[in-house]
């Protein structure tokens, strides 16, 4: 039984289990935000969109960190297995980061008065996408050539001061953004319903990628 097979067989029903898992988390959250969380006084019913647009941000940066961090310990060793998977986890993050910029885009309306305003957090947000869409492309580039996984390290690299500056630009330039409380494990000024209806959001988001990215290597091999 070769690597593919011992995967295909410890993972069976693994990606449906998890799927499943963060539905249910999704159903929890969504009565969460629909019937439980108040509405904000400065933002109304727009204020639901808070939670999708962290859930989206974080989780993102989630997949991220571990893709980073993987990618970098086997430099040199990476098998088609794990490229597979860093493939996967592209993907997934480049549509995490899109819901991102959606969900930001509806929930400024009321703060900002438009859908968008060009500043720094905005625009490296933008740009990781980008550079993220070209890791997505260089999985699929070093799976026919693995003596271009120099330049996939590269663009992680890249990707990696792209969200770092994303992270830090409330407090380093003149954003319309504030600090980013939550990444920064302030929790104080949020209402408890808040914390946990965002709590079961992230769960789902994760729970859901986590399955899909299985799913799709499930697929591929």
């Amino acid at each position: 039984m070769n690597s593919f097979d011992t995967f295909r067989l410890n993972t069976l029903g693994v990606p449906l289990a998890l799927v499943s898992t963060g539905l249910m988390l999704a159903i929890i959250a969504a009565y969460q935000i629909f019937y439980v969380v108040p509405l904000d006084y400065q933002m109304g019913v727009y204020v639901r969109w808070l939670f999708p647009h962290v859930a989206a941000a974080f989780s993102a940066g989630i997949l991220f960190f571990i893709l980073a961090f993987i990618s970098f310990k086997k430099f040199g060793s990476a098998n088609t297995l794990l490229l597979l998977f860093f493939r996967a986890m592209a993907a997934c993050i480049v549509f995490l980061t899109l819901m991102t910029l959606l969900t930001g885009a509806i929930w400024a309306v009321p703060v900002w008065g438009d859908f968008w305003v060009w500043d720094a957090r905005s625009g490296f947000t933008v740009l990781f996408l980008v550079v993220c869409f070209g890791i997505y492309v260089g999985t699929t580039k070093v799976l026919n050539n693995p003596k271009l996984y120099f330049i996939y390290l590269l663009l992680v690299a890249v990707a990696a001061i792209v969200l770092f500056l994303s992270h830090q630009s409330p407090e380093w330039w003149n954003t319309m953004h504030q600090e980013s409380r939550l990444s920064n494990f302030k929790f104080d000024g949020y209402a408890p319903e808040y914390l946990k209806t965002i709590a079961f959001s992230l769960g789902a988001v994760l729970f859901i990628s986590v399955g899909y990215i299985l799913s799709s290597v499930r697929r591929r091999i």
